[in-house]
């Protein structure tokens, strides 16, 4: 990704990768419903910022998100790729990593890691 913020959220299947990020949507006054592009990969939403959110789970090559332009993306943009991790590109120039871990049926560990330029947006962040 050139400019803008890039979150790479990782998590096994049912985790709850699609519902922190309609967490983020709505913190960004995204008012559309937030579902996983799964099957269509890219979702993009207006708000506070423009929201891209893709889904690499069913990605093949990473050749599929330079098709779809997923590094041309313009400054100002969020970009959350669920699955992220699939994607060499994408997890190296993450400014934000979210890894959601099953701890019970119900309970869940989240570990949110940032570049340096970002650290003070989330010191202070607790478990719920």
């Amino acid at each position: 990704m050139n400019s803008g913020v890039g979150v790479v959220i990782t998590g096994g299947l049912g985790a709850g990768k699609t519902v922190f990020v309609k967490g983020m949507c709505e913190g960004l006054d995204v008012t559309d419903n937030v579902l996983s592009p799964t099957f269509i990969l890219l979702e993009q939403f207006d708000g506070r910022l423009p929201v891209v959110h893709i889904d690499l789970f069913r990605l093949d090559h990473e050749d599929e998100l330079e098709a779809l332009g997923v590094f041309d993306f313009a400054e100002n943009v969020v970009l959350i790729a669920e699955w992220g991790e699939r994607s060499p590109r994408l997890d190296e120039d993450a400014d934000v990593v979210v890894t959601i871990e099953n701890i019970a049926e119900q309970s869940r560990r989240i570990t949110i890691a940032t570049t340096e330029d970002l650290a003070p947006l989330v010191t202070g962040l607790e478990a719920c």
